[in-house]
């Protein structure tokens, strides 16, 4: 299922928004990299969750 995540963005603790294509045919470490439309960095969300790459919680 194709659909919209959101993360906070670790630089400038922005709210992000971004979509995820496939997710629901996503492996638990699949990763995507993302050029964050709030700091221009880029970023790694995980396909299936939406959390960023190192993210603790």
């Amino acid at each position: 299922m194709d659909g919209p995540t959101t993360f906070i963005c670790p630089t400038t603790g922005q709210l992000v928004q971004h979509w995820l294509d496939k997710r629901d045919q996503a492996r638990p470490n699949d990763h995507e990299m993302v050029v964050c439309p709030a700091c221009a960095k880029i970023h790694f969300v995980n396909r299936q969750t939406g959390k960023l790459l190192g993210h603790k919680d």
